[in-house]
Formats: C-alpha cells, sequence, structure tokens
C-alpha cells in the first residue's frame, strides 16, 4: 500500500480532513481513495476538537444537496456558525442556480468579512418579474415566488447596515409588490432612516386583521417605541394572531413596563398567544416571570412546551432541556418538533446534548435535519469552547489578584 505519515488511529479522520482541505496529504498512488473515506467516516472521534471538525465538515458537504431548501439552510448555518473555513463553501453557493441560495450564501459570506456577494443582492432584489398579457397559473406561482425572494433580499440590505444602500431601498418603495415595500420600509428604518414607518403605525388601526398582524410584525422588527400604548390595548384584541403579534412586538421593543400585561395572557385559551407570551418576556428578560413560564412545560400543547423551554433557555434556566433531549429520542415525534428541539439547543444548548444529537444523526434520513444537527453541535461545541476560556481568563486573574 505504499508508505505514509503515521498519525494516531484516533486522530485519522481529523488529520486528513485538515490536509486534504489546505495541504498535501503523501499518500502513495496505489492507496483506494474509497477505503480512506470509509476509514474517515468511521474512525474513532474522541476529542471534542475532533468532534467539531467532523460535524462542521458534515455540515459543509450538505452545499452540494440537490435540494434547494438544504442548500439554502446550509448557507444560513455556515453564517451563524462564522468559521472563515466555510469561505469556500459559501463561495461555492453564490455561483448556485437559484437566487434564494445565492442571497444566503451572501448574507453569510458578508457575516465572515467578504462583502463580495452584497452586489449580488442588490441586483436580485433589483430584477422584477415580468409578466405576460395573459400570464398562465405557472407565469404567476413563479412571479410569486420570485417577489418572496426579493423581499427577502430587501431585508437583508436592512440587517447588513450599509447605507449606500439607501437610495436602492428608497427605490423599492414605490415596488408593485407590497412585500419588497414592507421590507424595505424596515430595512430603511433600521439604517436611520423612518420616514416611513408611519404607514405600519397607521395599520394598527386597520379593519383588516391580516394589516394590523403585519404592522405589528414591522413595528415590533424596527423597535418602534412610540406604540407601546397601542400594542398593549391589542393585546385584547378579539383576533389570536393580532394579540400574538403585538405580544412579540413588545418584546421585541423590551419594554419592561410591558411585562404585567404580557403576563396576563399566560392562560390564554390559544396556544399561539401562550407562545407568544413566552417568547416576549423572555426577550425582555425579566426573570420573575420564570416560575410561571415553567408552568408552559406542563401545557397540553407541544409546541407551547418547546417555546417554554426555548424562553426560558434565553433567560437562562435549563430547566426544560431534559424535554428537548426526550424530544430527540422519542421516535413518534414529528419533523417539525424535532426540527424545532434542535434549533433550539442550537441557539442555547449545552454540551451535555451533544451526544443526542450525534445518535440521532446517525438515525436520521431527513437532510434538513441532519444537516441542522451538524450546526447545532457545531455551535454547541463552539459556545462551550468559549465559556471554557472565559472560565480559564477569569480564574488566572483571580489568582493574579490573591497575589
Amino acid at each position: 500500500m505504499g508508505n505514509y505519515k503515521t498519525i494516531r488511529p484516533n486522530k485519522l479522520g481529523r488529520y486528513i480532513f485538515d490536509k486534504l482541505g489546505r495541504y498535501t496529504l503523501f499518500v502513495a498512488s496505489s492507496f483506494n481513495w474509497t477505503i480512506l473515506f470509509l476509514i474517515i467516516l468511521t474512525c474513532p472521534v474522541n476529542s471534542k476538537e475532533d468532534l467539531r471538525l467532523t460535524y462542521f465538515q458534515k455540515l459543509n458537504l450538505f452545499v452540494n444537496s440537490e435540494w434547494t431548501t438544504t442548500r439554502v439552510e446550509t448557507a444560513e448555518m455556515l453564517g451563524k456558525i462564522g468559521d472563515s473555513s466555510a469561505l469556500p463553501y459559501l463561495k461555492k453557493l453564490l455561483n448556485d442556480s437559484k437566487d434564494k441560495v445565492k442571497i444566503e450564501s451572501a448574507f453569510s459570506l458578508h457575516k465572515l468579512g467578504d462583502n463580495s456577494g452584497l452586489p449580488v443582492i442588490a441586483g436580485i432584489l433589483r430584477t422584477k418579474p415580468k409578466l405576460s398579457d395573459k400570464p398562465k397559473p405557472i407565469e404567476r406561482a413563479k412571479a410569486l415566488a420570485q417577489g418572496s425572494v426579493r423581499a427577502r433580499a430587501s431585508e437583508m440590505l436592512g440587517e447588513i447596515g450599509d447605507k449606500s444602500y439607501i437610495p436602492l431601498l428608497k427605490e423599492m418603495t414605490k415596488d408593485d409588490d407590497g412585500r419588497v415595500v414592507d421590507k424595505s420600509l424596515i430595512s430603511l428604518a433600521k439604517l436611520g432612516d423612518r420616514s416611513g414607518v408611519g404607514v405600519f403605525i397607521s395599520g394598527l388601526d386597520s379593519s383588516d386583521p391580516s394589516i394590523r398582524v403585519q404592522s405589528c410584525k414591522a413595528l415590533g422588527e424596527v423597535r418602534e417605541e412610540i406604540v407601546v400604548q397601542k400594542l398593549k390595548r391589542l393585546l385584547k384584541y378579539w383576533n389570536k394572531d393580532v394579540r400574538a403579534e403585538a405580544c412579540i412586538a413588545l418584546g421585541k421593543i423590551n419594554d419592561k413596563e410591558s411585562t404585567k400585561d404580557i403576563a396576563d395572557l399566560l392562560n390564554d385559551k390559544d396556544a399561539e398567544v401562550r407562545m407568544a407570551v413566552y417568547e416576549s418576556l423572555s426577550r425582555i428578560g425579566d426573570k420573575e416571570f420564570i416560575p410561571q413560564i415553567k408552568e408552559g412545560l406542563k401545557d397540553e400543547n407541544g409546541l407551547v412546551r418547546l417555546l417554554a423551554c426555548e424562553s426560558l433557555m434565553r433567560l437562562e434556566d435549563f430547566s426544560g432541556e431534559d424535554f428537548l433531549l426526550y424530544t430527540l429520542k422519542t421516535s413518534d415525534t414529528d419533523t417539525d418538533a424535532r426540527l424545532k428541539a434542535i434549533r433550539i439547543l442550537a441557539d442555547f444548548g449545552r454540551d451535555n446534548a451533544v451526544d443526542g444529537l450525534a445518535k440521532l444523526f446517525e438515525e436520521e434520513k431527513d437532510e434538513i435535519i441532519k444537516l441542522n444537527i451538524c450546526g447545532a453541535i457545531v455551535r454547541i461545541l463552539d459556545r462551550k469552547s468559549l465559556l471554557d476560556k472565559e472560565q480559564e481568563s477569569k480564574t488566572k486573574e483571580e489568582k493574579k489578584k490573591k497575589k
């Protein structure tokens, strides 16, 4: 089989990934590459560093998926992780055939300090769908889908924070697609131009509940404090969606004086409203309501229990963590619930969840769930590493003070 560098067995997978990515691995030409990659997949992983690298590389493989949604979520996940070694994979996705993949990869590249994709986002926003004089249903459907992507592009420009795109966003406030208009107004507000916020403020008084819902969402996004009293009144509105979105908006605005009014809805008959209450209270960060949120762990609705777990974790209370891990293990849990549990663990979970996630990865067949597991494991381990370093630094400082 020829001579090759001797490596400790439990480090083999990491070594190969490292060398294939950055250096040259000196392997005799007679070596069977199929066997090599089988070794990578079956090689025991002992250290947390090995484990992180293994799942990070597995995540990167999803850039080659045939499914658009998988590639979109992979691009988004790589941006959340923030590892610069993902740049080549994101560059590849930037040249994808689908616009929704391009804009997510461009946004993630920006998070990693690479702005080469920003013109791509702007270009997609500028590209308006063209309909024939008598468009067929399929043509209308494609235009509707393109409008959704353009709205997301507009939203990204606001999140990126580059004021050079203000003229483009102002131009888009005159677009034929209302979704593009709304997102452009929100993005302008985030960039400092709040002249269009009045549209959403007046929308709170609309007789159409759907307009009230969208106005609540927009005003929460731009954290418009002037509407706090109106939002508080909407907590008693007859439509459950309006009540829920008004509740979430108050949480995003971070109005601490509204917590009592929000908490009054803890026993609302509609699950959507109860979930909104947990999210809102946790965003405001008032730990006084932890006992009430814990009651949500007993709710008859599984999604409400998941939202209670997420809200508690946001408040640094991990009493709902066991329920999340149980959700991963239970075979009759539906896909949406498992996916939600994985995403909560990715955002707030501790390293004791890693073994359960790794086991689920081996058993799971759904691509979206598998890539989210990879991302969750990497993010949990990154968070643990950061906490360990902070604790180490704190310990050193305390020792210095004692001396």
